[in-house]
């Protein structure tokens, strides 16, 4: 069940604010909430240290809307707060329903305290495992077993951090070996996506949150519709405050298995082909041609020659009359390609695009194009 959430830091915002953020979020069908205890102790720009008294007024304010809260912590404030491994009342009381273990815990602690009697659930971070097989993933492995075996699995979930400074974030590349570790183990798997228009609270020198470092000047509705296509079950955004047209694309891409390719479409393009083609839920096919994205489901679509221009790459082309039988295929260019008399040029994906069409190949996942 692919769920999405928001971030919010009452170190910034006033319960009120975050309190009328939160409602758009959940009317949206937002269900996940993140927040910190530790921004003040990680020397996070502007921020305060956190009031138990707020904590509990954000639980409230989440619980009634159905919301679930993650809060995030270290060894340290653990400790101040009065808190040992066997010992998590104080967190009970302040009503944390999920706890986020960050620096300063062991393997063996982390172990004990996913079988804590106070029902808080843990999130571990899935920040170092690294490729497979590697010194970190076989670290992450070994706590795996160990909880699995004297601690307790049930309700563990795994997410990435998120990376304000610029070009610190992960490569995408980084996180499938990753899921398949805690895909095993049947852990949910977490990540953040940046806001484009959030205020930067978490760094003013950078721009957004996000887990991956390509995300960090995407579109949030992009970045998580290309974490969701790598088999992520959960998206945050990792800012504190998005913009209302960026919860709601997310929000409407979110219940929705197929992926959004936006296109800008050229001005020599039919408007009755353009309709047909935007109202079209595509597959690939599984006979991938190293040079483009085929979509054979538009066949039939009538298409008589018209700009039959230099295919570059990115371009989106429709076969024409001249193609016979394959007249009305629709493809998306991987590399430059001449002119074809057979092709008609309808338009090229949009540059924040370009990384979810891996996400389409083979057959992957459904597809439709949206005029950008």
């Amino acid at each position: 069940m692919r769920e999405i959430g928001v971030s919010v830091y009452n170190d910034f915002y006033s319960m009120e604010e975050i309190s009328k953020y939160l409602k758009k979020a959940g009317r949206l069908g937002f269900k996940k909430v993140f927040t910190s205890l530790i921004l003040a102790n990680h020397g996070f720009e502007t921020s305060n240290k956190f009031e138990c008294r707020q904590l509990k007024e954000l639980y409230s304010i989440c619980h009634e809307l159905g919301l679930h809260i993650t809060a995030d912590i270290n060894r340290e404030i653990f400790e101040a707060l009065g808190c040992s491994l066997n010992k998590l009342k104080p967190l009970k009381d302040m009503c944390i329903e999920r706890l986020r273990i960050d620096d300063g815990f062991s393997d063996t602690a982390i172990c004990l305290i996913t079988n804590n009697d106070c029902g808080i659930k843990i999130e571990i971070s899935a920040a170092s495992v690294g490729k497979k097989d590697s010194y970190t993933y076989n670290q992450t492995k070994d706590l795996l077993e160990l909880i699995k075996k004297e601690g307790s699995l049930e309700g563990l979930t795994a997410c990435y951090n998120f990376y304000p400074l610029p070009d610190t974030g992960v490569d995408i590349s980084e996180v499938r070996d990753a899921k398949e570790l805690f895909e095993f183990y049947d852990i949910p798997l977490g990540a953040f996506v940046a806001s484009q228009f959030s205020p930067k609270h978490l760094h003013k020198n950078g721009n957004g949150v996000p887990t991956v470092e390509k995300h960090r000047y995407l579109p949030p509705h992009i970045a998580m519709q290309e974490l969701f296509s790598e088999g992520f079950d959960y998206v945050l955004i990792g800012d504190s405050m998005a913009d209302d047209s960026e919860l709601e694309m997310m929000a409407r891409c979110a219940i929705n298995s197929t992926i959004e390719i936006p296109v800008v479409f050229n001005q020599y393009i039919c408007s009755s082909i353009k309709d047909k083609i935007l109202n079209m839920e595509l597959t690939s096919r599984t006979d991938q041609p190293a040079k483009l994205i085929r979509a054979s489901d538009s066949r039939g679509i009538e298409a008589a020659p018209i700009y039959c221009a230099n295919r570059s790459k990115y371009t989106v082309t429709i076969c024409n009359s001249n193609a016979s039988h394959y007249m009305g295929e629709l493809q998306i260019n991987l590399e430059d390609l001449g002119p074809s008399r057979e092709h008609n040029v309808l338009g090229f994906v949009h540059p924040d695009a370009h990384g979810l069409l891996e996400s389409i190949k083979y057959g992957r996942n459904k597809f439709k194009l949206v005029k950008y």
